[in-house]
Protein backbone atom coordinates (compact mmCIF):
# COMPACT_ATOMS: atom_id res chain seq x y z
CA UNK A 1 0.00 0.00 0.00
CA UNK A 2 1.33 3.28 -1.17
CA UNK A 3 0.79 6.33 1.36
CA UNK A 4 1.72 10.23 0.45
CA UNK A 5 4.54 12.05 2.06
CA UNK A 6 3.10 14.18 5.40
CA UNK A 7 5.22 16.83 4.02
CA UNK A 8 2.13 19.45 3.70
CA UNK A 9 -0.08 20.04 6.68
CA UNK A 10 -3.57 19.15 6.14
CA UNK A 11 -6.54 22.10 6.36
CA UNK A 12 -8.35 21.81 9.38
CA UNK A 13 -11.56 21.19 7.89
CA UNK A 14 -10.17 18.21 6.01
CA UNK A 15 -9.11 16.82 9.47
CA UNK A 16 -12.61 17.21 10.76
CA UNK A 17 -14.01 15.57 7.63
CA UNK A 18 -11.33 12.36 7.57
CA UNK A 19 -12.18 12.02 11.70
CA UNK A 20 -16.31 12.30 11.29
CA UNK A 21 -16.11 10.82 7.83
CA UNK A 22 -18.34 14.11 6.50
CA UNK A 23 -18.17 17.68 6.03
CA UNK A 24 -17.75 19.26 9.13
CA UNK A 25 -21.21 21.73 7.63
CA UNK A 26 -23.18 18.06 7.72
CA UNK A 27 -25.30 18.14 10.79
CA UNK A 28 -22.61 21.00 12.29
CA UNK A 29 -22.31 20.31 16.38
CA UNK A 30 -23.45 16.57 16.00
CA UNK A 31 -20.34 15.18 17.85
CA UNK A 32 -20.21 13.25 21.11
CA UNK A 33 -17.53 13.53 23.96
CA UNK A 34 -15.05 16.58 23.48
CA UNK A 35 -11.89 15.35 20.59
CA UNK A 36 -9.68 17.96 18.92
CA UNK A 37 -8.26 16.71 15.91
CA UNK A 38 -4.84 18.28 15.61
CA UNK A 39 -2.60 16.18 12.71
CA UNK A 40 -1.80 13.50 10.85
CA UNK A 41 -0.39 10.42 12.64
CA UNK A 42 2.04 8.06 10.43
CA UNK A 43 2.30 4.61 10.96
CA UNK A 44 4.23 3.60 8.61
CA UNK A 45 4.69 -0.12 10.09
CA UNK A 46 0.57 -0.36 10.03
CA UNK A 47 0.57 1.05 6.55
CA UNK A 48 -1.63 3.78 7.37
CA UNK A 49 -2.29 7.65 8.19
CA UNK A 50 -4.74 8.30 10.86
CA UNK A 51 -5.92 11.84 12.30
CA UNK A 52 -4.48 12.16 15.53
CA UNK A 53 -6.90 13.80 17.91
CA UNK A 54 -6.69 15.09 21.80
CA UNK A 55 -9.71 14.12 23.48
CA UNK A 56 -10.42 16.36 26.29
CA UNK A 57 -13.20 15.89 27.70
CA UNK A 58 -11.96 14.75 31.02
CA UNK A 59 -8.47 16.35 30.65
CA UNK A 60 -6.11 19.74 30.51
CA UNK A 61 -3.97 20.10 27.41
CA UNK A 62 -0.49 21.47 27.21
CA UNK A 63 1.38 22.02 23.98
CA UNK A 64 5.39 21.77 25.18
CA UNK A 65 8.17 22.90 22.49
CA UNK A 66 11.21 24.65 22.23
CA UNK A 67 10.71 28.51 20.62
CA UNK A 68 9.96 28.87 17.57
CA UNK A 69 8.20 25.43 16.70
CA UNK A 70 4.67 26.34 16.31
CA UNK A 71 2.98 25.86 20.20
CA UNK A 72 0.71 29.36 19.05
CA UNK A 73 -0.35 27.67 15.63
CA UNK A 74 -0.79 24.35 17.71
CA UNK A 75 -3.19 25.84 20.26
CA UNK A 76 -5.19 27.72 17.43
CA UNK A 77 -5.20 24.59 15.50
CA UNK A 78 -7.00 22.82 18.78
CA UNK A 79 -9.45 25.87 19.01
CA UNK A 80 -10.55 25.88 15.63
CA UNK A 81 -10.73 21.66 15.34
CA UNK A 82 -13.43 22.68 18.45
CA UNK A 83 -15.14 24.95 16.86
CA UNK A 84 -15.62 23.16 13.89
CA UNK A 85 -17.34 20.77 15.78
CA UNK A 86 -19.09 21.65 18.03
CA UNK A 87 -21.63 25.07 18.79
CA UNK A 88 -20.19 27.91 20.75
CA UNK A 89 -22.60 27.24 23.67
CA UNK A 90 -21.09 23.46 23.87
CA UNK A 91 -17.16 24.87 24.03
CA UNK A 92 -16.18 28.47 25.09
CA UNK A 93 -12.29 29.56 24.78
CA UNK A 94 -11.06 32.53 27.47
CA UNK A 95 -7.86 33.22 25.57
CA UNK A 96 -4.12 34.92 27.08
CA UNK A 97 -1.45 35.45 24.80
CA UNK A 98 -1.10 38.39 21.87
CA UNK A 99 -0.27 35.50 19.27
CA UNK A 100 -4.05 34.45 19.73
CA UNK A 101 -5.29 37.07 17.72
CA UNK A 102 -6.16 35.48 14.98
CA UNK A 103 -8.67 33.38 16.52
CA UNK A 104 -10.53 36.02 18.33
CA UNK A 105 -13.73 36.30 15.77
CA UNK A 106 -14.40 32.85 16.19
CA UNK A 107 -17.79 32.53 18.16
CA UNK A 108 -16.33 29.82 20.34
CA UNK A 109 -13.51 32.80 21.55
CA UNK A 110 -14.88 34.81 24.30
CA UNK A 111 -11.79 37.16 24.68
CA UNK A 112 -8.27 36.69 23.83
CA UNK A 113 -5.89 39.35 26.29
CA UNK A 114 -2.40 39.98 25.65
CA UNK A 115 -0.20 38.63 28.45
CA UNK A 116 0.98 42.47 29.21
CA UNK A 117 -1.99 43.66 29.96
CA UNK A 118 -2.28 42.59 33.91
CA UNK A 119 -5.99 44.33 34.53
CA UNK A 120 -7.63 41.60 32.11
CA UNK A 121 -5.61 38.61 32.80
CA UNK A 122 -6.39 38.95 36.49
CA UNK A 123 -10.21 39.74 35.25
CA UNK A 124 -10.22 36.80 32.70
CA UNK A 125 -9.33 34.42 35.52
CA UNK A 126 -11.97 36.31 37.99
CA UNK A 127 -14.74 35.50 35.75
CA UNK A 128 -13.37 31.65 35.95
CA UNK A 129 -13.29 31.60 39.00
CA UNK A 130 -16.65 32.42 39.67
CA UNK A 131 -18.07 29.90 37.06
CA UNK A 132 -16.19 27.38 39.05
CA UNK A 133 -17.03 28.35 42.49
CA UNK A 134 -20.94 28.91 41.07
CA UNK A 135 -20.65 25.29 39.77
CA UNK A 136 -19.61 24.23 43.06
CA UNK A 137 -22.38 25.30 44.18
CA UNK A 138 -24.97 24.34 41.24
CA UNK A 139 -24.17 20.40 41.12
CA UNK A 140 -24.18 20.58 44.79
CA UNK A 141 -27.76 21.72 44.69
CA UNK A 142 -29.33 19.59 41.36
CA UNK A 143 -27.13 16.98 42.89
CA UNK A 144 -25.12 16.36 39.72
CA UNK A 145 -21.80 15.61 38.53
CA UNK A 146 -20.23 17.06 35.04
CA UNK A 147 -21.09 13.97 33.01
CA UNK A 148 -24.60 14.49 34.65
CA UNK A 149 -24.34 18.18 33.69
CA UNK A 150 -23.49 17.44 29.99
CA UNK A 151 -25.99 15.34 29.26
CA UNK A 152 -29.01 17.34 30.87
CA UNK A 153 -27.48 20.55 28.73
CA UNK A 154 -26.28 18.50 25.20
CA UNK A 155 -27.29 14.62 25.37
CA UNK A 156 -30.39 12.91 25.42
CA UNK A 157 -31.59 13.69 28.98
CA UNK A 158 -32.38 17.66 27.33
CA UNK A 159 -35.83 18.57 27.07
CA UNK A 160 -36.96 14.91 28.12
CA UNK A 161 -38.07 16.44 31.58
CA UNK A 162 -35.07 15.65 33.52
CA UNK A 163 -34.53 18.65 35.67
CA UNK A 164 -31.96 21.31 34.07
CA UNK A 165 -28.70 22.88 35.44
CA UNK A 166 -28.58 26.41 36.14
CA UNK A 167 -30.20 29.36 33.81
CA UNK A 168 -28.01 31.50 34.57
CA UNK A 169 -24.98 29.57 33.54
CA UNK A 170 -24.70 30.10 29.66
CA UNK A 171 -21.86 28.10 29.38
CA UNK A 172 -20.61 24.45 28.34
CA UNK A 173 -16.75 23.15 28.43
CA UNK A 174 -14.77 26.26 29.55
CA UNK A 175 -10.73 26.71 28.58
CA UNK A 176 -8.62 28.93 29.58
CA UNK A 177 -6.17 29.51 26.76
CA UNK A 178 -2.60 30.45 27.99
CA UNK A 179 0.17 31.18 25.78
CA UNK A 180 3.96 30.41 27.15
CA UNK A 181 2.48 29.14 30.43
CA UNK A 182 6.45 29.99 31.84
CA UNK A 183 6.24 33.92 30.97
CA UNK A 184 2.47 34.39 32.61
CA UNK A 185 4.68 32.23 35.59
CA UNK A 186 7.69 33.71 35.61
CA UNK A 187 6.42 37.54 35.69
CA UNK A 188 3.92 36.99 38.01
CA UNK A 189 4.10 33.93 40.18
CA UNK A 190 0.23 34.54 41.84
CA UNK A 191 -1.20 34.86 38.64
CA UNK A 192 0.60 31.47 37.51
CA UNK A 193 -0.47 29.74 40.79
CA UNK A 194 -4.20 30.60 39.94
CA UNK A 195 -4.03 29.48 37.10
CA UNK A 196 -2.98 26.07 38.36
CA UNK A 197 -5.37 26.00 41.07
CA UNK A 198 -8.08 26.36 38.37
CA UNK A 199 -6.59 23.49 36.47
CA UNK A 200 -6.26 21.38 39.74
CA UNK A 201 -9.66 22.17 40.51
CA UNK A 202 -11.78 22.92 37.61
CA UNK A 203 -11.52 19.39 35.39
CA UNK A 204 -14.68 18.25 37.56
CA UNK A 205 -16.83 21.21 36.62
CA UNK A 206 -16.11 21.62 32.71
CA UNK A 207 -13.11 24.25 33.55
CA UNK A 208 -9.68 23.10 31.66
CA UNK A 209 -6.94 24.75 31.25
CA UNK A 210 -4.81 24.73 27.67
CA UNK A 211 -1.82 25.96 27.77
CA UNK A 212 1.45 26.04 25.64
CA UNK A 213 4.92 25.88 27.50
CA UNK A 214 8.87 25.73 27.01
CA UNK A 215 9.15 22.63 29.11
CA UNK A 216 6.88 20.34 31.36
CA UNK A 217 8.16 21.82 34.98
CA UNK A 218 7.42 25.31 34.57
CA UNK A 219 5.58 26.09 38.49
CA UNK A 220 4.38 22.91 38.69
CA UNK A 221 3.59 22.77 42.50
CA UNK A 222 0.47 20.49 42.10
CA UNK A 223 1.19 16.62 41.80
Amino acid sequence: IWLPPLEEPEPIDRLVTRWRGRDWRDGYGDNPGLVFPVGMADLPEEHAQRVHVVDAEMDNVMVVATAQRGKSSTLMTLITAAALLYRPERVTFFCLGAALHPVEEIPHVASVVSLADGEGVSRTLATLEVLLRDREASFKRYQIDVAEFRDRRFGPARGAGTPGTDPDDKFGDVFLVVDNFGDLYESDMATGDRVIRLARQGLSYGIHVMSSASGWLVGQRQA
